[in-house]
């Protein structure tokens, strides 16, 4: 009876570290193609401010250059990072969050997603940038100029700090 207890704590235990600490079954890292929903600045007309899916990094690049503003990457596991999901809730899904941002940055999600695999040049896109900007946990917000300086790092998030810690820490990255 022990040494079957023994084997169900055991079993217990190395199901727990095998799904919540390595995050579950070995799957490539993977990235979606979705566009966030266009957000709108504080006193803004109809037009949707800018929103920028990391398939288009380029293209960011290119509309900071035009619009002089700098990029807000962010470096998520949308559907595995539990602190990731916490930051969405809590921070960028915020009316606050998004009027700074779209007001001062070019937003790009790069989606580390474990569901649905990437196709490999996706997941090629995402290591790369990755690897670029030295990004070795999530969530991650890097505040990059156009030419792909950073210029300020968020790694991690507090939860239930809510939007207006990051709006300081992005404010101070943002300033000249």
């Amino acid at each position: 009876m022990r040494t079957l207890v023994f084997l169900l704590v055991v079993a217990l235990i190395g199901t727990v570290v095998y799904f919540y600490v390595l995050g579950g079954p070995a799957q490539p890292v993977v990235a979606t193609t979705t566009t966030p929903a266009p957000i709108q600045p504080s006193g803004a007309s109809s037009s949707p401010a800018t929103f920028v899916d990391y398939n288009d990094y380029n293209g960011a690049i290119s509309q900071a250059r035009s619009e002089n503003k700098l990029i807000l990457l962010h470096f998520t596991g949308s559907d595995w990072c539990p602190y990731c999901q916490m930051e969405d809730a809590e921070v960028l899904s915020k009316p606050e969050f998004q009027n700074f941002s779209a007001a001062h940055f070019i937003f790009v999600t790069l989606d580390f997603r474990h569901n649905p695999p990437p196709d490999g040049p996706a997941q090629q896109a995402l290591d790369a940038l990755s690897s670029k900007y030295g990004v070795t946990g999530f969530p991650t917000l890097l505040v990059v100029d156009a030419s792909e300086n950073v210029r300020g790092r968020i790694e991690g998030y507090n939860p239930g700090s809510g939007p207006d810690g990051i709006i300081s820490q992005l404010t101070s990255y943002a300033s000249p």
